[in-house]
């Protein structure tokens, strides 16, 4: 039987988070149209996006939000090791 000890040497890994600008407009559930902007944090600017539109379906108040522009905030950013 081998006694010989195994060392194994954990490789760090750095997850990155981004914060982007959203800009987006809406249509109120009265017909009135707006402009507004929300901060996100999230891996990319797709997956920002994706939770964009999450978000915006769970509103009561806005219904039919449409992306005018993704803006990323670089000085904004984290970077975790797991």
């Amino acid at each position: 039987m081998d006694n010989s000890i195994y060392l194994i040497k954990r490789i760090p890994v750095h997850v990155t988070i981004k914060e982007f600008i959203i800009f987006f407009e809406y249509c109120t559930v009265k017909g009135y149209r707006r402009e507004n902007r929300v901060r996100v944090k999230n891996f990319t600017k797709e997956e920002a996006r994706k939770a964009f539109t999450e978000w915006a379906d769970k509103q009561r108040t806005m219904c039919n939000a449409t992306i005018l522009h993704i803006e990323e905030l670089t000085e904004n950013e984290q970077i975790i090791e797991v």
